[in-house]
């Protein structure tokens, strides 16, 4: 693939919306262009769409000369109509899809009537325009749910009002100053002295330094516009699904009483451990795991009996920091290799392959993973075998099969053939993949949750 214009892509930022036409289908999404600049990119999507269609989409970051899109919206695909002489690049920024508040229970919408008198009331530089493209119609396409108010307006005039005059003050006559030889002013007699000018705190910073908070602020945000998909899976025994100890050595075991969530925040992230964190809080009735990788949450599953349902990592994550205040929590925590973690990962931050096909399940295994060594992609494989409802967890580390654990005997083997022989004992065996895209990993994207911030917002509820 050939490298893409370093010009083209300084206009682009983590969040920021894209219009793009899809190009082909690929496993768990499609290979797209962005028409304004001519720029391949990758949509992961579940959603059906067909060559050419116009998408709305997210810019999350790039890398290895391929934008990776994040879909506009958590439930459906956001779909332009394809309307003539519309450039729906020039009105990205007038779609605002956040639904207005709904009305009271005693509130009733004002009539017609006196919303327009009412805007007539108001000055012309508070007036707007409201620019609605034809697909944003409330009876047009995928937007009928969306009402014509989530549009943002532009007014008509650009400069705000300016402000009301400050009353004059009143001045002293001046009073002349003296100093220097022979009490000679320095300056005139109705000039005060300049004030030392206020030093530019940016100005200290070296050139390249300040280029490196922005890279970093740049890859935390792409790394947030990707996770704000909610991703949904229903697990049973779910913390069960977190591989245990590979290295018995590396595992302790303590109550929170004895230390504190602070000092375990400080000693994951200060040393940037790879492996899981799992806690059981007795009074909550509550079992939690964190799959951790450098100092960071990538994946995180709570459960508690006053709350059955699985939820997204990030909301798991804030209830177990929760639980971790609680004394009479019981705490593990443990190392793993650095290529599982990653593949186990993708089981809660990466997108799941949509399939379409009628392989069994060893026929798709052998094409999937064939798949993913010819792209170098790291992936996570969940195994279901219904003749005894038993679970296996497949991991692909850049293209290659590095092991799999059986979750009944909580097992890990590290041999492809233990997964064969699975699939031959039950011809029912069904096979699903998720793959976590290589931009993940790479310097565009910090990968993770923040323990330390996520604690931080704990602590400001």
């Amino acid at each position: 693939m050939s490298p893409l214009n370093p010009w083209k892509l300084s206009g682009y930022k983590a969040g920021q919306n894209v219009v793009c036409k899809v190009v082909k289908d690929e496993p768990g999404g499609y290979a797209v262009i962005i028409p304004k600049d001519n720029l391949p990119g990758f949509l992961p999507t579940q959603a059906l769409l067909r060559t050419g269609e116009e998408i709305l989409a997210q810019f999350v970051c790039v890398h290895n000369h391929r934008i990776l899109l994040s879909a506009r919206f958590s439930n459906n695909v956001s779909k332009l109509a394809a309307t003539p002489n519309v450039r729906w690049e020039e009105h990205l920024d007038e779609i605002d899809v956040a639904a207005p508040a709904p009305p009271q229970q005693n509130e009733e919408p004002a009539p017609r009537a006196s919303v327009e008198q009412q805007s007539q009331t108001i000055p012309p530089h508070q007036q707007g325009n409201v620019i609605v493209p034809p697909s944003t119609r409330p009876d047009d396409g995928m937007y009928k749910n969306y009402p014509a108010t989530s549009v943002k307006t532009l007014p008509v005039e650009s400069n705000p009002p300016a402000p009301p005059n400050r009353p004059a003050a009143a001045q002293a006559p001046p009073q002349p100053r003296g100093g220097g030889l022979n009490q000679a002013m320095p300056y005139p007699a109705n000039a005060p002295p300049a004030s030392d000018p206020v030093p530019n705190r940016l100005i200290s910073i070296p050139s390249n330094q300040a280029i490196q908070l922005e890279q970093e602020a740049e890859a935390e945000r792409a790394f947030g516009v990707w996770a704000s998909t909610p991703r949904k899976f229903h697990l049973k025994r779910a913390t069960d699904l977190i591989l245990p100890p590979i290295d018995k050595d590396s595992l302790e075991e303590f109550k929170i009483v004895d230390y504190d969530v602070e000092w375990l925040i400080t000693n994951l992230e200060g040393g940037m451990r790879t492996g899981c964190v799992k806690a059981a809080c007795e009074s909550k009735l509550s079992r939690s795991a964190m799959l951790l990788y450098r100092g960071r949450a990538v994946g995180c599953i709570y459960g508690c009996k006053s709350m059955p349902d699985t939820q997204p990592t990030e909301q798991s994550l804030q209830n177990m920091l929760a639980d971790l205040e609680v004394p009479d929590t019981d705490v593990k925590m443990y190392d793993l290799p650095e290529n599982v973690t990653l593949a186990m990962s993708a089981l809660f931050l990466g997108y799941p392959v949509q399939r379409n096909d009628d392989y069994d399940a060893r026929a798709y295994m052998d094409y999937i993973c064939g798949w993913f060594e010819s792209k170098g992609n790291t992936a996570c494989l969940a195994i279901t075998l219904p003749s005894n409802s038993a679970t296996c967890l497949g991991y692909v580390y850049k293209g290659q099969f590095c092991g799999a654990f059986y979750v009944e005997d909580q097992q890990f083997r590290t041999d492809k053939e233990f997964v064969y022989e699975l699939l031959r004992n039950d011809p029912r065996a069904n096979v699903e993949a998720s793959i976590l895209p290589p931009e993940m990993t790479s310097s565009a994207v910090r990968f993770g949750f923040s323990l330390s911030m996520a604690k931080k917002r704990i602590d400001g509820r």
